[in-house]
């Protein structure tokens, strides 16, 4: 085959052995040196088509050869294109028995990763440079966060516990999640990762909170003092986290208001993700402070994140709407 065009014409006619072998040779025809340089157009529009096109193959084999092929040219899309436009695809392909294909998404959801956590990685990175502002790129990860840990928990087995390591798992739809879930904590950091889970609970809770009430309510006097108690326990954590920052940030982080930022927490005005990375460029010095300080710093923004009230929470922290939920889910399933 001299060009992808033709390739992809003999992956989606031809027979099963001729499909097999175009398929394995794309990757070889996309970094040839004399690869055409006028092909980007085409390559284009079968990424582009690609969901369409996947949608209208019967048989399974060439789905898998036609999904492979697919993500060897991914890395060429249009930056025009929104990522998002890709997702409900990719999260289908997720669950397909076939594990080439599975493994195939994860390389494509892996690569939009890269620009979509630029703002994170690289905080002083010019925004008129990125393909997206951090407020959407904000937007489209805490999207697919909510939607991989969807699927984590639809293909979770209790037997998983056994697996100290994700490369450990047996193969399937939840291993494939967790490898795309690991590379996006590896790009964002455990903190900002903490935050996405913080949110996506608080969301969920926040639409059910009156219900989740009730329903703690009906559990009896148990559910009722095991909730007060965890609010107790609250406050508890809150005091003696206060107390054990006060002489870290009196002589390490002496920029640092406690204050301001559970103020700003509760009012709204700090967002969780990119201010993160506003306070510890503001306050972090590579120079004068160690890696340790610096992980201390993060573990401090995101726990005033998790265990402060949130105005838009009605008050609560997503720690306690998060604990809300377990205790409604734990005496209504009695």
């Amino acid at each position: 085959m001299n060009t992808i065009t033709q390739c992809f014409t003999t992956i989606l006619t031809g027979a099963e052995p001729e499909s097999k072998t175009v398929a394995r040779s794309v990757r070889k025809l996309v970094f040839a040196a004399n690869r055409p340089r006028n092909d980007r157009s085409e390559i284009t529009r079968i990424i582009e088509t690609a969901p369409e096109v996947y949608e209208s193959i019967q048989e399974e084999w060439r789905q898998e050869y036609f999904v492979v092929a697919t993500s060897i040219l991914y890395f060429l899309k249009d930056e025009a294109l929104p990522i998002e436009r890709f997702f409900p695809w990719h999260f289908h392909l997720l669950q397909h028995p076939r594990g080439n294909i599975r493994q195939s998404v994860v390389r494509m959801l892996s690569h939009d990763l890269g620009p979509l956590t630029v703002h994170i990685r690289v905080p002083d990175y010019t925004t008129m440079h990125m393909e997206f502002t951090p407020e959407h790129a904000d937007a489209v990860l805490f999207d697919l966060f909510q939607n991989l840990q969807n699927l984590a928990e639809d293909y979770y087995k209790p037997t998983y516990k056994r697996y100290k390591y994700v490369q450990s798992l047996p193969i399937g739809t939840y291993k494939s999640v967790q490898l795309v879930l690991g590379y996006m904590e590896d790009l964002c950091g455990k903190a900002y990762i903490a935050r996405l889970h913080s949110s996506a609970v608080g969301a969920e809770v926040l639409t059910h909170r009156h219900e989740l009430i009730q329903q703690i309510v009906h559990g009896g006097v148990l559910a009722q003092t095991e909730f007060a108690l965890a609010q107790t326990r609250v406050k508890q954590m809150r005091q003696e986290f206060e107390l054990e920052m006060q002489s870290m940030l009196a002589t390490v982080f002496p920029k640092l208001n406690i204050q301001t930022l559970i103020t700003k927490v509760y009012e709204g005005t700090m967002n969780p993700h990119t201010d993160l990375q506003t306070v510890l460029h503001q306050n972090f010095n590579p120079r004068t402070h160690s890696t340790e300080q610096r992980e201390a710093l993060l573990d401090f923004i995101s726990t005033i994140w998790n265990l402060y009230p949130h105005k838009e929470l009605e008050g609560y922290s997503p720690y306690e709407i998060a604990t809300m939920h377990e205790i409604a889910s734990r005496h209504t399933s009695k």
